[in-house]
């Protein structure tokens, strides 16, 4: 049976347009100067063509034959009267001015003029491509890897599926949390792909979870595969609203979709969002009015596609937050309180701005952790909260941004990577095994820790 919503499960998994497969030709420098070598021979033997003389400018070379004629008149007209005699002498021969060949130097078969000729076009034509590419380069502002992202919901298509789960276009779910240390975890599987909506509950003091649930296709039978599971809170263990879905359909066309609102109240503790299907989760913007600030918010997204989307905002926080991406895109803003970790895997791309917010706890320092793959990854930190910073970031061979202009960092900057770009640093380079430069921003001995580790470029700006 093919694959439920194939065209977007198994699409592309890669993202940034820097992380695409590109089919390029390349030229070598002399393989460029023997082409030119040739052009230039072919255009030698051209103008060496063009300078035979022709028909018109040979005639009057030689004397033209006296006119023949069968009987003459009289012995005038063949030259043996009035003291006339046949001319016997033989005309001089024009000899053709031998030239001297343009290119007399011959060394393994080459014609060195020719060569050198072929040699001075080619680099003046590169010398000139790759001024070109550098004013380019000048002029282009740094990618955002976000090129490419897919539009939240509309990407994802089947929004004109006419089949609906129950037959209403949404089903609405409340789970009931316990007092005290009220927790809740979302979990979603299955072929299905679909949006989550995190968004603030308008009624203040609810000591409940919302769910509102919203599932089409465009084959009916799709529906009785699916199956929805929710529990209270009890002891030890949090509210659970699970969504599982079918993997195949009956044919290659067929399509499942979800759409999902959950709706916090102002009391929820923790928040986990777990998801192996095809996600766009999106932070409401109703939280820029009403806030929630959690002890714990994890988000997981196990999916490679890239249709997988998480779009965040700072007004959904967590003293302890974790992010983990394998596909798609993360971009917004995040705020640290306690700890923030984002962990993009493969060819997750992320662009994210991150603000320090103030902490209750006995830890004054915010400690700011990424790690991230073969894809496009960006990071801006702001500390308008003056805290001390431990900042810690890990990339594989994909290129890495990170901006720390408004950080105000005064500490420690370690950098290891097999290229970068830094600007603002201080210090000289370590140039001990191993290749860790050790240098510093402000006062070396403020207190603050950036670690940066990469197998690809790094650009750092202070």
């Amino acid at each position: 049976m093919p694959r439920l919503n194939r065209g977007i499960v198994l699409g592309d998994d890669n993202n940034d347009s820097n992380s695409n497969d590109r089919i390029s030709s390349k030229f070598t420098f002399f393989g460029m100067i023997t082409g030119v070598m040739a052009a230039l021979s072919l255009k030698e033997r051209w103008d060496s063509y063009k300078q035979l003389p022709s028909e018109s400018e040979t005639a009057g070379t030689f004397p033209a034959p006296p006119s023949y004629r069968d009987e003459p008149a009289s012995d005038d007209d063949i030259g043996l009267t009035n003291g006339a005699y046949m001319d016997t002498e033989i005309p001089a021969v024009r000899r053709s001015k031998t030239r001297r060949p343009k290119s007399c130097c011959v060394c393994c078969g080459i014609n060195c003029g020719l060569f050198w000729k072929a040699f001075g076009i080619v680099l003046l034509l590169v010398i000139i491509w790759n001024t070109f590419k550098l004013v380019r380069w000048a002029m282009t502002p740094n990618p955002t890897g976000l090129e490419d992202m897919p539009a939240y919901s509309k990407s994802l298509g089947c929004l004109d599926a006419p089949h609906w789960y129950q037959d209403k276009e949404y089903t609405d779910y409340d789970i009931t949390l316990a007092s005290g240390n009220e927790a809740h975890d979302v979990e979603i599987h299955g072929g299905a792909v679909g949006t989550l909506l995190i968004a603030p509950m308008a009624s203040s003091g609810a000591n409940t979870v919302k769910i509102r649930l919203g599932v089409r296709t465009n084959e009916k039978q799709l529906l009785d595969q699916i199956a929805v599971q929710h529990f209270p809170q009890s002891e030890g263990r949090s509210s659970i609203f699970d969504l599982s879905t079918p993997l195949d359909a009956e044919n290659a066309h067929g399509c499942l979709r979800f759409d999902i609102t959950l709706y916090i109240p102002s009391n929820l503790k923790t928040l986990a969002v777990t998801t192996s299907s095809v996600t766009q989760i999106k932070f409401d913007e109703g939280f820029e009015f009403s806030p929630r600030a959690l002890r714990n918010l994890a988000i997981s997204q196990s999916s490679r596609s890239s249709n997988s989307l998480l779009l965040t905002t700072p007004n959904l926080s967590g003293d302890n937050a974790v992010f983990l991406v394998r596909g798609g895109y993360m971009t917004g803003e995040l705020a640290v309180v306690n700890s923030t970790i984002i962990s993009n895997a493969a060819r997750a791309v992320s662009n994210v701005r991150v603000t320090t917010a103030p902490y209750a706890g006995d830890s004054k320092t915010a400690y700011f952790e990424t790690s991230s793959g073969i894809a496009h990854s960006a990071f801006t930190f702001a500390n308008p909260e003056r805290r001390p910073v431990h900042s810690e970031h890990t990339t594989g061979t994909g290129d890495m941004y990170l901006t720390y202009k408004e950080a105000a960092l005064n500490g420690r900057v370690s950098l290891k990577a097999r290229s970068y770009t830094a600007t603002g640093l201080q210090g000289k380079m370590n140039k001990d095994p191993g290749g860790v430069e050790e240098r510093w921003v402000g006062d070396a001995d403020g207190g603050d820790v950036l670690n940066v580790v990469s197998d690809g470029w790094v650009r750092l700006y202070f």
